[in-house]
């Protein structure tokens, strides 16, 4: 079984973590407790740079934003371009996109090519968000009072909600 005494063993107060320090053997011969390290780490900490509070404008986050899924999507094009050039065994096009449509019977480039057209979407759909997000928010700013009374008892009708999700689940069933 086990050769150790039941003095060798861990500590059950620190497994625990009661008081993890109690049992701590040669602390002071720890490098960490070396004089030249604590000159080197207090020497690197005056070094290091306050902390300065910077609040990023929300408009530089969104275009940072609408940058990187703009290059991720670029880049998945890439990819499928390069796939589907391999598949077809061609080096160079200069549209690949029709190329993939004049091959269309085979699964793998059918595939891709329809991967490409959704990816494709992607700039019509954004535009067509914005417009409605823009339409949206200028019928609610001129339309709407908002009145929001804290001191209003908030009642919830769960059984409402069940109806409603029930009703819901009843509809989406008999469409599938």
């Amino acid at each position: 079984m086990n050769d150790k005494g039941y003095d060798e063993t861990i500590p059950l107060a620190y497994l625990n973590n009661e008081n993890p320090y109690a049992y701590c053997t040669d602390y002071h011969r720890n490098s960490i407790n070396m004089q030249e390290k604590k000159v080197r780490l207090t020497a690197l900490q005056r070094m290091q740079p306050t902390k300065v509070s910077f609040r990023m404008p929300l408009k530089h986050v969104e275009r940072e934003k609408e940058y990187i899924i703009d290059y991720m999507v670029n880049m998945e094009k890439k990819t499928l371009i390069k796939r589907g050039m391999a598949v077809l065994g061609v080096e160079y096009h200069d549209a690949p996109e029709v190329l993939f449509e004049k091959n269309l019977q085979n699964e793998e480039i059918l595939e891709i090519a329809l991967k490409i057209k959704k990816l494709n979407l992607y700039y019509q759909q954004k535009r067509l968000r914005f417009k409605v997000a823009a339409a949206i928010s200028g019928k609610i700013s001129t339309g709407i009072e908002f009145n929001i009374s804290l001191r209003d008892v908030l009642e919830l009708d769960n059984l409402k909600d069940a109806l409603v999700y029930c009703k819901l689940e009843d509809l989406y069933n008999e469409s599938s």
